[in-house]
């Protein structure tokens, strides 16, 4: 696995399947793979505060840092761009 930078797009916050409310968003990288990235309410007050997020839609476009590698993509944190 290598750290990769990726962009953040279809963010969204629900239940969704996980019967729990989540924040979810995609991870494009940039050849154009791309994961789904799912994280319950601790881990998205984590993200919310590391990109100092008034709405949660602005995190749309944002970089971040992810591992990549055997066919998986993995959010690491916000990219120091």
């Amino acid at each position: 696995m290598s750290e990769e930078m990726a962009i953040i797009t279809e963010v969204g916050v629900g239940i969704r399947d996980v019967g729990r409310p989540v924040l979810w968003f995609t991870a494009t990288l940039m050849d154009g793979g791309g994961a789904l990235q799912v994280f319950g309410w601790e881990q998205a007050a984590e993200i919310i505060k590391a990109y100092s997020l008034y709405e949660i839609r602005s995190l749309n476009g944002k970089p971040c840092r992810v591992e990549a590698g055997d066919g998986m993509i993995r959010y690491i944190g916000p990219a120091l761009v």
